[in-house]
């Protein structure tokens, strides 16, 4: 493995520099192919305990272990037939800082989202869990066996289902170290609608018959379908990835619960991965979410997002930071042509990385977008079959 990193670090800005420097990327931006989104990677204390959890309720699978690393691979990617013709794999990597100070202070914010997500028992829906993975199960009989796979191991949940499609139930959970993850689809959940102008919402109490143990084994691949980010400003972040990274604004389904600036601000954007992508393929989504009206500790959404400003994105060519090992991998041939045009100028955070992918070099571009600061976005061009060995070895 072999790096050369360059960084761009400027101070916070008006929204309106960040778009006019963005305007200088826009042309390069238009002509790159498709940005197929592949995997993940969270920061966190315990990495097996984390791939352990999503191997015993989510079908995941080990790939690759190390002192500091588990990469599990965990449902399809999310263009179904991405941009080389074929379904990926998804693969997602749980990573431990090697730095003692990384390591403390990530324990830190772990010990504030597990005080804040115990509220899930009680049916209470926090800020912090507006950052989560979303995972599609349709089909109501393996969504069923989620549930009772949950149930059965004791794990807390949440439910939140929306007037748009009745009988679809997304499911909530905290993963050992706070990650969220919601899992959607057709379901016997009573229903238990959004209500984002209420600081707590009642949980549903009639909970599907106790499974028979062990619980029936899901047979269904999960699809990843989406990364939701918390963020103080949803519409500034919504229209740097739109402009950045070539998505497209799309329409989000919850105003009438209070989600039209009323009570909470929603934006939802789409990666458009194939020639012709359709409601339920070739699409995955990037949501940004203001949510002031639910509990949110000790820091506020705002608060991390100025911790992030001076801490890890002061140095984003310095991997050692805990908060830069939490982003989403998209693939993408043109990831040269996007370092390229941020190097020309741009108000935006980020930094350019080549590593030897296989004897070859590839570039690899992390990207801050303001106002979400849980996760960045890592665009390469290392081969999509070459996704688990990167994950393992790259930006570390």
């Amino acid at each position: 493995l072999t790096r050369l990193a360059r960084f761009n670090y400027l101070s916070s800005t008006p929204f309106v520099a960040h778009m006019l420097a963005i305007v200088l990327a826009q042309a390069a931006a238009s002509s790159l192919a498709p940005y197929t989104p592949l995997g993940a990677s969270y920061a966190t204390s315990d990495p097996s305990a984390n791939a352990a959890f999503f191997a015993t309720y989510l079908n995941a699978t080990l790939v690759k272990q190390t002192a500091f690393t588990s990469v599990i691979r965990f449902g399809s990617a999310p263009a179904f037939v991405n941009t080389t013709g074929v379904a990926s794999p998804h693969y997602i990597r749980f990573v431990r800082p090697s730095n003692g100070t990384e390591l403390q202070q990530l324990r830190e914010y772990e010990t504030m989202l597990s005080g804040l997500h115990a509220g899930i028992a009680n049916g209470t829906y926090d800020q912090y869990m507006d950052s989560h993975l979303g995972v599609l199960l349709i089909d109501k009989a393996e969504h069923n066996k989620y549930v009772q796979r949950l149930r059965a191991g004791g794990v807390p949940f949440l439910v939140r289902c929306g007037e748009e499609l009745p009988g679809f139930a997304s499911v909530f959970v905290a993963a050992p170290s706070g990650l969220v993850v919601e899992v959607s689809g057709y379901s016997d959940l009573p229903a238990v609608p959004w209500a984002f102008c209420s600081p707590t919402s009642e949980m549903a109490r009639r909970w599907l018959p106790r499974a028979a143990s062990p619980p029936h084994p899901l047979h269904a691949v999960p699809q990843i379908w989406k990364m939701t980010l918390q963020s103080s400003a949803p519409a500034e972040a919504q229209a740097v990835v739109n402009e950045t990274l070539a998505t497209r604004t799309t329409l989000q389904p919850h105003a009438d619960a209070g989600a039209n600036g009323t009570c909470a601000n929603i934006t939802w954007s789409a990666f458009e991965t194939c020639a012709s992508p359709t409601k339920t393929s070739c699409v995955y989504q990037v949501h940004f979410i203001e949510n002031p009206r639910k509990p949110v500790g000790s820091l506020s959404v705002r608060g991390l997002e100025q911790l992030a400003g001076r801490q890890w994105l002061r140095n984003m060519s310095d991997f050692r930071a805990w908060g830069l090992q939490n982003f989403v991998l998209l693939h993408s041939h043109g990831a040269s042509d996007l370092a390229r045009a941020l190097d020309q100028g741009t108000r935006l955070r980020y930094s350019v990385s080549s590593t030897a992918v296989r004897g070859v070099p590839r570039t690899s571009v992390m990207l801050a977008v303001p106002h979400a600061a849980t996760d960045q976005f890592v665009v390469t061009d290392a081969p999509v079959d070459a996704t688990a060995a990167f994950l393992a070895s790259a930006l570390m």
